[in-house]
């Protein structure tokens, strides 16, 4: 199994910078998801957990 990250629907790449415009104190929804997907030929029954780091920049 593998992770996917997407913004709005569309699969972010690993390591893309993503810009969310001007951000103020209003609440922002920032249209961020993940899913997992399969990666291999076989898949078996059983627990899948996973741990995704997400960097926020402010210029």
């Amino acid at each position: 199994m593998g992770v996917s990250l997407m913004r709005n629907g569309k699969i972010l790449a690993t390591g893309e910078n993503v810009s969310l415009g001007t951000v103020n104190k209003s609440k922002v929804s920032l249209g961020l998801s993940a899913t997992y997907g399969q990666t291999g030929n076989k898949v078996a029954a059983g627990t899948v957990q996973s741990v995704i780091g997400v960097t926020f920049i402010y210029e």
